[in-house]
């Protein structure tokens, strides 16, 4: 009987620790269409609901072939008094995103704005940042925090599916007529 319910208490205590929230940094939309020339963005969502956190650093690769990096700006609602990192940004990776200051919610963290180059799927992801001291940590101070990170998908083409069924369309109804005509 003892063995039984230190048991059930093992499996009570496991599944209260699968109820737990994941500190998350994700990217929305998941996935976005956008033609070739076009700017496409994505916001930043972080989640410290549960763990809370004083802060850390993260990074943000995407396929430079495809999108070019124009921007990336902190959404200041959520960053009110918090101090905003000084990203960096070569070729495929935006580095050292991030804060410093006492988080216990969930909210948008900035936008990421890049011009398109290519046609393509553009995978973007969301990884710990490169350098492990300067990680998410717990509001205390004294461990760092599983994060959950995700990503996205900007899908560039050279012409939009709708525009062209119509420039199709519309070509074989000239196509159409000039026979037509011919006939006549």
């Amino acid at each position: 009987m003892k063995k039984l319910t230190k048991l059930m208490l093992v499996l009570a205590q496991l599944g209260l620790m699968g109820a737990v929230q994941a500190a998350s940094v994700s990217l929305s939309p998941l996935s976005q269409p956008v033609m070739l020339g076009d700017s496409v963005s994505f916001d930043v969502n972080v989640d410290f609901t549960d763990p809370a956190t004083i802060g850390g650093r993260f990074q943000l690769s995407y396929d430079a072939s495809i999108l070019g990096f124009t921007s990336f700006t902190y959404n200041s609602s959520f960053t009110s008094g918090l101090t905003t990192v000084a990203y960096t940004q070569s070729s495929g990776l935006i580095d050292n995103l991030g804060f410093v200051g006492s988080v216990s919610s969930a909210g948008t963290l900035g936008t990421v704005t890049f011009s398109t180059l290519n046609t393509g799927n553009a995978n973007l992801a969301t990884a710990a940042y490169s350098n492990a001291f300067y990680r998410f940590r717990n509001s205390t101070g004294t461990s760092f925090i599983a994060v959950t990170y995700g990503g996205a998908t900007a899908q560039v083409s050279a012409v939009p599916v709708p525009a062209a069924l119509w420039l199709m369309g519309s070509g074989l109804s000239a196509l159409g007529l000039g026979l037509r005509r011919r006939r006549a």
